[in-house]
């Protein structure tokens, strides 16, 4: 099936403190979901190229909008902490059933990291995060917060209160830890995808980020930087760095019996 071919329609769920979240969702209802989490700033639009692409591939791919952005709910009391993000996941990982892969780009990112290994758990196969870990560059950070201070004229697709949400506490104290024990108590195959010039993820802190966490390794997108994807023709390095690891996925379950794969639920 080619991308242009798959089925797609519009959906709505329910996130975990009852806000509404608009999502695009591609291919057949039987086939194993895959959610995509976009960027903070950026809308389910972003995953305009690679959503048909990877449901063409046999995936049935979620693409929400976050909370305060697009055409999600924006919340009347300004909730933009890690935790609610966290919530939403778990929430739309409840609602698809069958174990889906989170994929996400920055702030949806850490919302599936911390969905998937803080308590309670979300029940995943495997986390692609794409151009986030635990240790992110100060300098990138004030960078990306000085261009969304500029866009936020309220024609921007997201609530400027969520940038008055992180401004100032974009890395306090404990998260690195925070973010690597989740990465650890998730305990599924973890792909962290590098933009090649990143300057948000330094390539020390994903091969520090890979060395803790048992489960995860990683890969560069060539020439990209922080936005790895939703950018036009970057997408199909994106779509190329990460269905291998999703063809892997698909692959027989391992024997029991081998070592510390014994319980192995991918």
């Amino acid at each position: 099936m080619t991308p242009a071919a798959v089925p797609h329609r519009t959906c709505r769920f329910t996130g975990g403190d009852g806000i509404r979240l608009v999502a695009e969702v591609w291919g057949a209802a039987s086939a194993p979901p895959l959610v995509l989490l976009h960027a903070g700033g950026r809308t389910r639009h972003s995953w305009g190229r690679t959503g048909p692409r990877l449901a063409a591939l046999g995936w049935r791919v979620v693409a929400p909008d976050l909370r305060g952005h697009g055409d999600s709910e924006w919340p009347a009391d300004g909730a933009y902490g890690l935790g609610r993000y966290a919530e939403d996941v778990r929430a739309l990982v409840a609602a698809l059933g069958g174990r889906p892969v989170l994929v996400g780009a920055s702030l949806g990112g850490l919302g599936a990291l911390l969905a998937a290994g803080e308590p309670p758990g979300a029940a995943v196969r495997a986390l692609v995060l794409v151009d986030v870990a635990h240790r992110p560059d100060p300098r990138g950070l004030r960078r990306i917060a000085a261009v969304m201070r500029r866009h936020a004229n309220g024609r921007a697709p997201w609530d400027p209160r969520m940038l008055d949400a992180f401004e100032g506490r974009m890395d306090p104290p404990g998260r690195a830890e925070r973010l690597l024990d989740a990465a650890c108590r998730a305990d599924v195959p973890v792909l962290l995808v590098r933009g090649g010039i990143s300057d948000v993820l330094r390539e020390d802190a994903a091969a520090e980020f890979c060395a803790r966490v048992p489960r995860a390794r990683h890969v560069e997108v060539a020439g990209a930087g922080h936005v790895v994807v939703g950018e036009g023709e970057g997408d199909e390095l994106f779509i190329d760095a990460v269905v291998p690891f999703l063809e892997e996925l698909k692959g027989p379950r391992p024997t029991p019996g081998n070592g510390r794969d014994r319980d192995r639920r991918d």
